[in-house]
């Protein structure tokens, strides 16, 4: 079941939309009535795709920094150590930050020629 958008207009009738463009064609349609101002709207939610989790700034951050923290340890190793390790804890973000590295360190090694 996808998202629906359940309004109980000044009529006491139902109306149901899955798409917000078609709430609003049905709104400048002109067939809705004004709504009452104790008219009830609710949204049902797909129990296939469950609402998003929102974060927080913090957490956010906190993971901005866990990424970051791999990539540089990725660029370290393929610059200064010259080798990769075949265990990272955040591997992927560890192989990209390695291969960025070595790219960077042959576009140095062509200047240098």
């Amino acid at each position: 079941m996808a998202e629906k958008i359940i309004i109980l207009d000044d009529k006491g009738e139902e109306h149901q939309f899955t798409k917000i463009s078609d709430l609003v064609a049905y709104a400048d349609s002109g067939m809705m009535s004004w709504l009452p101002d104790d008219f009830t709207w609710r949204i049902i939610a797909s129990e296939k795709n469950p609402p998003k989790k929102v974060i927080t700034q913090k957490q956010a951050d906190e993971i901005v920094k866990i990424i970051l923290s791999a990539f540089k340890d990725g660029v370290a190793d393929a610059v200064l150590e010259g080798n990769r390790s075949e265990t990272h804890e955040q591997m992927h973000y560890y192989k990209q930050g390695y291969d960025f590295g070595l790219t960077m360190y042959s576009e140095l090694a062509k200047l240098e020629e």
